[in-house]
């Protein structure tokens, strides 16, 4: 699990871009941690990826984010 800098990282947006998407409703927002900060999930990123970039994530993007330590289950 991630925070939004490399979830924004991985999908090749500004953390803003992605905050906004989910304070504007676009996107359903992700659990929050202890500390009150959204950690996002594979299929957080997915559903991210198909909001914002009107697609699902490439292998490419899979393996940066198996990389950050995202995992497909909360």
């Amino acid at each position: 699990m991630i925070g939004t800098r490399q979830a924004a990282a991985i999908l090749g947006v500004r953390p803003s871009t992605l905050s906004k998407a989910v304070w504007d409703n676009r996107l359903a927002p992700p659990t929050r941690g202890p500390g009150g900060a959204y950690i996002w999930t594979e299929a957080d990123l997915r559903r991210a990826a198909w909001v914002l970039l009107k697609r699902d994530l490439g292998l490419d993007e899979l393996a940066i984010a198996k990389e950050a330590g995202v995992g497909s289950h909360s």
